[in-house]
This record gives structure tokens, C-alpha cells and sequence, in this order.
């Protein structure tokens, strides 16, 4: 769509000077355009209202009516035990048994032709296997 009114040398002039027009209009010379024009007459006064407006009621002095005073507040004492949110879930503490490995290394069983790594290596990516 951009290039399409600028196919013909005749509308590519045309809509330059019709740029060059509504931007004279708008801005203007010296004496200003429609926006100089715009801007500097004061805005109209907005309308009265005919009637006047009733003051909003006054708000209330006194203190609200205390709460029942048959029924005290009690609370209820609670030892550190109960408080404590018992972890339960996985153990996230490592088995002795896994060492230090980030699990990439290769070992396995040679007579079975198992290299023992859960990973394969597909165009340089180390890629999980599948079972």
C-alpha cells in the first residue's frame, strides 16, 4: 500500500502538495494557522447550575456501641510443635551413595555394550535417552 500511490509520478507530487497544504492550514506563517488560532481563544465558561445543591448530611459524632461484653475474646495458646508445619514430601537431602557426579559421566557395563549414561550426544547436544 505504501508504494502504491508513489507508482505514478503524478500522485506522488499531488500527495506531496497536499502535505505541504494541510500543514500550511494547520501551522501556518507569521499570522499562525488553525492551531495558533485554536489555542489562543479562551475557553468557553461552562453553564451554572440552576439549582443549588443540598449540603451532604453531617456525619455521625458518636462512638459506635461497644462490641458484646457477654462473650470475652479468647485465644487460644498453642505449643511450638503444633505451629511448625510438618515437612512431608519428597527428602530433598542427597543419598550418600550419589556422590559428587552431576550425573553426565560415562560408566556402564562393557560386556553388555551399555555405556551407562543416560544421555546421548546428538549433533554436540548431550540429549536425554529414551527407554
Amino acid at each position: 500500500m505504501n508504494q502504491f500511490i508513489f507508482k505514478n509520478r503524478w500522485f506522488a507530487a499531488g500527495f506531496v502538495a497536499f502535505m505541504l497544504l494541510a500543514t500550511y492550514v494547520l501551522v501556518g506563517d507569521e499570522d499562525g494557522g488553525l492551531l495558533s488560532r485554536f489555542s489562543s481563544r479562551p475557553a468557553a465558561p461552562l453553564p451554572q447550575a440552576s439549582a443549588p445543591v443540598a449540603p451532604p448530611p453531617p456525619l455521625p459524632t458518636e462512638a459506635p456501641p461497644p462490641a458484646d461484653a457477654a462473650q470475652p475474646v479468647t485465644h487460644e495458646y498453642m505449643e511450638d510443635e503444633e505451629l511448625v508445619d510438618p515437612a512431608t514430601g519428597t527428602d530433598p537431602t542427597p543419598r550418600e551413595d550419589a556422590g559428587t557426579s552431576d550425573g553426565m559421566e560415562e560408566g556402564g557395563n562393557a560386556s553388555t555394550g551399555d555405556s551407562g549414561s543416560r544421555f546421548e550426544m546428538v549433533n554436540g547436544v548431550a540429549v536425554l535417552k529414551k527407554n
